[in-house]
């Protein structure tokens, strides 16, 4: 399997909320997309929330993968294992009359939502980039006295629990604050 996605393969005996019933379910995640959002300021206003776009699923590579992996999770709804639990009703949610691509992907796309916190959205990287927010030492570009020390400043989410690649990222960051940078 790509670790550019992974298969969450819930209790299927419990009810499934997401789907707005109970019914067997495979829920797919990109964890690192090609797809690329954005956040913009509304106005001068602080009481103005901004403008998010997430794009999700722009980039026609998410596209294929996350065809590729809920079929991939399908094929484990049909596993003896799975069969044995869920019984002879199997998925309901899309249901076996969603087969090609295009349909799945509709089903996708109609279903789609994020999973936990939002990441990789003030991307580090070099002053010249143009999708960097911060830069090496996580001082916002362009913004005299702001960083950003958490997963959002990633270029990229890396693969598994982040939780202590941020601790390390605070770390060298408080290092550097302390030595004057």
């Amino acid at each position: 399997m790509s670790p550019l996605f992974g298969t969450f393969v819930r209790d299927l005996r419990q009810p499934n909320t997401l789907a707005g019933g109970s019914n067997p379910g495979i829920r797919i995640a990109l964890l690192a997309s090609f797809s690329r959002g954005n956040i913009s300021i509304n106005s001068t206003s602080m009481a103005d929330p901004p403008i998010i776009s997430p794009n999700w699923l722009l980039d026609p590579r998410d596209r294929a993968l996350a065809i590729a992996a809920f079929k991939y999770g399908r094929s484990i709804t049909n596993t003896t294992s799975i069969r044995s639990v869920t019984g002879p009703r199997g998925e309901t949610v899309p249901g076996p009359a969603v087969q090609s691509d295009q349909q799945i992907l509709d089903y996708i796309l109609s279903s789609v939502t994020s999973i936990f916190h939002g990441s990789c959205t003030c991307k580090m990287g070099l002053r010249n980039d143009s999708m960097a927010v911060v830069d090496s030492e996580a001082r916002v570009i362009g913004v005299n006295g702001l960083r950003v020390v958490d997963v959002s400043a990633f270029p990229f989410l890396v693969p598994g629990q982040p939780q202590s690649m941020v601790y390390a990222l605070a770390e060298k960051i408080a290092d550097g604050i302390l030595d004057g940078q």
